[in-house]
């Protein structure tokens, strides 16, 4: 009967992402298909699957996330291994589809075989100790459970009715509440601030915000940095050969961008220039990249609302195109992608869902990049100023309003744009690494990424990055947080954020 028991459990695993399932969505694997559910919250999991390099911050969340989850418990990594304080992964893949599937598959063996044995290797494992003050970048999904009010230091307040208060007399709630802020309605209430992040599910994995929450509707917001720290900056000077791959690792979702951004400004100091092939090469490794992200945005979105069809059917479509390298692998997801686009657009209701949620008041509309921008209405596209964009018939997708429903507009009608370039550019999306060369001198590049513009000043000396600026597009963004979440209730503020599509990666390098 217990092996029985160990053998139904082992076959009925769900599975807690760090740092999101939108890692597994850009690397093309499917975490279902191989033989894991995924799970919202690290209580509902009996696996942590850690995809890719942990950065120590997100680590200390992700032992917390850890220290929840019930026993019997275990650790899957993915192209990495596990970063302390977690302890070692029980099962360590590598980052394809069929090494996936096997280390799933030999986890479901140890799960069944050591079910219920304290002495099991798999789950004789410390729990992550969080410090005493823990941070509140450590405390995502740390849920306490509360002591019974006899047992709380106040337990004496539950005794309080009408009773008189000392020396002072009876005490009304108009006394006891006259030092409390007051809330829009103008009842005074006490405001909490509540930590959502880094890994809560419907954001961006690494994407640390406290929210001030007044009674069910936000007051402030704040986005926190540090938790996905790497110190980039400081790797990125050195040989010139290597320096596209180093600022490749800015973002895991957009290394694409980054990867040609690089490739350009050197190209740029030296005076070489890539050839006709090339550059379709790189324009539909571009728009593959901004396919994939777009849709794993909706992804995101189909969470906040609820709508599990929207976020299953586009999280499997993100994969398929990152997936998909030939002209013919694209060309056979521009049916379902364009059908899908159709069917979000034809969901009932869905618009007037999103119609003035996220807005953003003319006041913050400064330094506008991407597809925020163009939902505002303003043509800003680095890709409108490249002559072999424009060959392909490219022209920026605007629309008015300034809110969630505009974001969703551009967004689904540059999923198409994007298809119809790569259509148009008929090659693959593998662009090939340019020679490098012993070159002085100073190079500038800019590259629409799916977020907005990203910009380059690079300087090198006998072959070496000496020094760079780089401008990203969420840092542009990552004040709007505050204007879009203010006064909105908890769900429409997250819905809000979500719109910005802000990248965490970008925000903390």
């Amino acid at each position: 009967m217990r092996r029985w028991l160990a053998g139904i459990l082992a076959g009925d695993l769900d599975a807690f992402v760090v740092p999101g399932a939108e890692m597994l969505d850009a690397l093309g694997l499917d975490l279902e298909a191989a033989g894991l559910r995924v799970a919202a919250t690290p209580r509902h999991a009996s696996v942590l699957v850690l995809v890719g390099d942990i950065p120590p911050g997100l680590a200390r969340s992700a032992a917390i996330a850890y220290a929840q989850q019930p026993r019997p418990r275990a650790i899957l990594s993915v192209g990495a291994p596990s970063p302390a304080p977690l302890p070692a992964a029980d099962v360590s893949v590598a980052a394809t589809q069929p090494g996936l599937t096997e280390g799933i598959a030999h986890l479901r063996r140890r799960f069944a075989l050591g079910a219920w044995d304290p002495d099991s290797p798999v789950f004789v494992v410390a729990d992550a100790q969080a410090p005493e003050r823990a941070n509140e970048d450590d405390e995502l999904h740390s849920y306490h459970a509360m002591p019974p009010s006899s047992d709380m230091a106040h337990a004496h307040m539950s005794e309080m009715d009408h009773m008189q208060m000392g020396s002072g007399g009876f005490m009304s709630m108009v006394m006891m509440t006259s030092g409390l802020p007051r809330s829009a309605d103008g009842l005074p209430m006490e405001w909490l601030e509540v930590p959502f992040g880094p890994l809560f599910p419907g954001l961006p994995g690494g994407l640390n915000l406290v929210l001030t929450l007044d009674g069910d509707t936000v007051a402030r917001a704040e986005v926190r940095s540090g938790t996905l720290r790497r110190d980039l900056r400081a790797t990125w000077p050195g040989p010139v050969k290597t320096f596209a791959d180093r600022l490749a690792r800015l973002d895991p979702q957009g290394s694409t961008a980054y990867r040609v951004l690089a490739w350009r400004a050197l190209e740029q100091a030296t005076g070489a220039e890539p050839d006709e092939r090339e550059t379709h090469r790189r324009i539909a490794a571009l728009e593959r990249e901004r396919v994939a992200s777009h849709l794993t945005w909706l992804a995101r979105l189909g969470f906040l609302l609820g709508a599990a069809w929207l976020a299953r059917r586009a999280s499997s479509l993100a994969r398929a195109v990152c997936k998909a390298h030939t002209p013919h692998e694209i060309g056979q997801l521009h049916g379902p992608v364009t059908a899908f686009v159709r069917q979000v657009r034809r969901t009932p209701l869905l618009a007037s869902r999103l119609d003035g949620v996220g807005r953003i008041q003319p006041e913050s509309a400064h330094d506008l990049r991407g597809p925020l921008a163009r939902a505002c209405g303003r043509v800003d596209d680095a890709r409108q100023d490249d002559p072999a964009y424009r060959a392909l018939g490219f022209a920026p997708v605007v629309e008015d309003g300034c809110d969630a429903r505009a974001c969703l507009a551009v967004r689904l009608a540059e999923i198409e744009q994007s298809l119809e370039l790569i259509r148009a550019a008929g090659i693959d999306a593998s662009p090939a690494k340019p020679e490098s060369a012993l070159a002085t001198g100073t190079g500038r590049a800019s590259v629409e990424t799916s977020r907005g513009r990203a910009s380059l000043v690079v300087t090198l000396a006998d072959g070496r990055v000496l020094d760079l600026a780089l401008e990203v597009p969420s840092a542009g963004h990552a004040h709007l947080v505050e204007d879009v979440v203010a006064g909105h209730e908890l769900a429409d503020a997250l819905l809000g954020i979500t719109s910005l599509d802000l990248s965490p990666w970008e925000l903390d390098q």
